[in-house]
């Protein structure tokens, strides 16, 4: 069966990504093979994944606080050009 996705998919996994992957697994795989997140790998989403899914974890998804850049969460790491302006780690 080939997966569908649409707009509001791509939007979903750019707000969300966990949240997709739980409700639509095959799609989430398919949107991470098109893009590349440079500062988390997909070996450590999924070790994160598999830790929430065994600890329990927090019900909010925290991924949009990650920054794409530098990976820091909340203020930027010293030299993050998507922080020049902001407070910096």
């Amino acid at each position: 069966m080939e997966v569908v996705i649409d707009e509001g998919m791509r939007r979903w996994y750019r707000a969300c990504p966990c949240c997709l992957s739980d409700a639509y697994p095959e799609i989430k795989r398919a949107l991470d093979a098109e893009t590349v997140q440079p500062s988390l790998s997909s070996a450590m989403a999924e070790r994160a994944e598999a830790d929430v899914r065994a600890e329990g974890g927090d019900p909010a998804c925290w991924a949009h606080l990650v920054c794409p850049e530098c990976g820091a969460v909340g203020q930027h790491r010293r030299g993050c050009a998507a922080g020049l302006g902001e407070r910096e780690l």
